[in-house]
Formats: structure tokens, C-alpha cells, sequence
């Protein structure tokens, strides 16, 4: 395990298996994840105590599905390039779609997205909602 750390304007590696070793990159650029920022407060004492909670909780699962459905044809795309291609059957991305649309139309592509959206909805509205009372 090693630790990325940046000391006087240079990034270093510190190997904590190794304790001598410390290894000086070059770095051009650095990913801010946001861990530093502050969330605003956007609901009053009042507005989180009147039972607020159920809006939350249908605005996550609205969002879990309404995300997990404009995924559905990438997800259903990987499935079917995971059981159809082989080294000698190579498919594209926009052979594999062609494919999935002659074989059962455009609707095809949102095969099996009923069940993703049933697990999904539940799940992103417990987090969500969970996140809007704890912040």
C-alpha cells in the first residue's frame, strides 16, 4: 500500500511496506474529488421535521430509475457482447446495437430493465434519503 502526498509544490510516494522508500513523480494535473467541499443547508428545522422524508425517498427512487433506465441499453449492450463475442467473432459496439434491434426491435434494448429498476429505486431511495437526514 503506498500514499500519494504532496510536499513543497512535489508529489510523493511513500511505500509503507518499504519505509525507506519515498519516489518523486511529476505530476501535471490533480483530480479534486470535492472531499473539501461543504454541502449547503437547503431544508429549515421545520421543513425536516414536517415529514419531508417521503419526497426524498420518491425523488431517489425516481432518479435511481430514471438512471438505471437511460443505462439500460449500455448495460444490456456489455451483457451481450460478454456472451456473443469470442476471439473470432468480434462485435462492435454499433454492430452489437444493429444486432439487438433485428432481433427484437428497438425495445429490445431495455430488455430485463424492469428488474434493475425494481432493485435499483428502493436501494438509491434509502440512500438518498438517508443522505438528506443525516446532512
Amino acid at each position: 500500500m503506498a500514499l500519494l502526498q504532496e510536499h513543497k509544490g512535489e508529489w510523493l510516494i511513500i511505500d509503507f511496506e518499504d519505509e525507506e522508500a519515498v519516489y518523486v513523480m511529476d505530476v501535471d494535473m490533480v483530480l479534486d474529488i470535492g472531499d473539501s467541499l461543504t454541502i449547503p443547508d437547503e431544508f429549515t428545522e421545520e421543513e425536516k421535521t414536517t415529514g419531508i422524508w417521503w419526497r426524498q425517498l420518491v425523488a431517489g427512487g425516481v432518479a435511481g430509475a430514471v438512471s438505471r433506465t437511460g443505462t439500460a441499453p449500455l448495460d444490456r449492450m456489455k451483457v451481450f457482447m460478454q456472451v456473443h463475442s469470442s476471439k473470432t467473432n468480434k462485435i462492435s459496439l454499433a454492430g452489437g446495437f444493429k444486432q439487438m434491434i433485428k432481433e427484437g426491435g428497438v425495445a429490445s434494448l431495455w430488455r430485463g430493465n424492469g428488474v434493475n429498476v425494481i432493485k435499483i429505486a428502493p436501494e438509491t431511495a434509502i440512500k438518498f434519503m438517508a443522505y438528506e437526514q443525516v446532512r
